[in-house]
């Protein structure tokens, strides 16, 4: 079903930030910056903090300098510096594509414990959890989405897969 950018705006701002980006991170670019134009700075400020990382950078690098500082003022500092950090590589980079959001836990870690330890941080929009070895470094990675459907007391290290090629940096 279609909604205009007016009528979708009115709906979104009654809503909470993580609502709005749950949504937003599912539409259109073009849609996205409609609608954000048309809801309280703030709420749209708090809706970008919360989306999915590449979404909120592609949002913000077609916004003019003097709106980004705009949205940016409405953020919390450090949500700020973030997006200002990835917004400093150039384009089409693989800094552009980073995303501050990550969370890694120990490879022996049961799915029920994972998902506690998931809950008791706020991780943002995050795919994937790293799994690091006894000696801290990583090993393995595990997609989120296969973590939701494990069992319970299935071992992380049995769902994850093998990282093969990293930076160190």
């Amino acid at each position: 079903e279609k909604i205009d950018a007016e009528d979708a705006a009115e709906i979104f701002s009654s809503q909470q930030p993580n609502i709005i980006s749950g949504v937003m991170d599912r539409m259109s670019p073009g849609t996205v910056a409609s609608i954000l134009k048309k809801i309280p700075k703030d709420l749209a400020a708090k809706a970008i903090s919360t989306m999915d990382t590449g979404i909120s950078i592609t949002q913000l690098n077609v916004m003019t300098e003097e709106e980004r500082e705009d949205y940016f003022s409405h953020m919390e500092k450090i949500t700020a510096q973030e997006f200002k950090a990835l917004l400093d590589y150039p384009d089409n980079s693989v800094g552009r594509q980073m995303s501050p959001e990550f969370s890694a836990c120990s490879r022996h870690l049961t799915v029920d414990e994972a998902m506690d330890l998931l809950r008791r941080q706020d991780t943002g929009n995050i795919k994937h959890l790293f799994l690091l070895d006894d000696s801290m470094q990583l090993d393995s990675i595990l997609d989120i989405h296969q973590l939701v459907l494990a069992n319970g007391d299935e071992r992380l290290s049995n769902l994850s897969r093998p990282v093969v090629a990293f930076v160190n940096a």
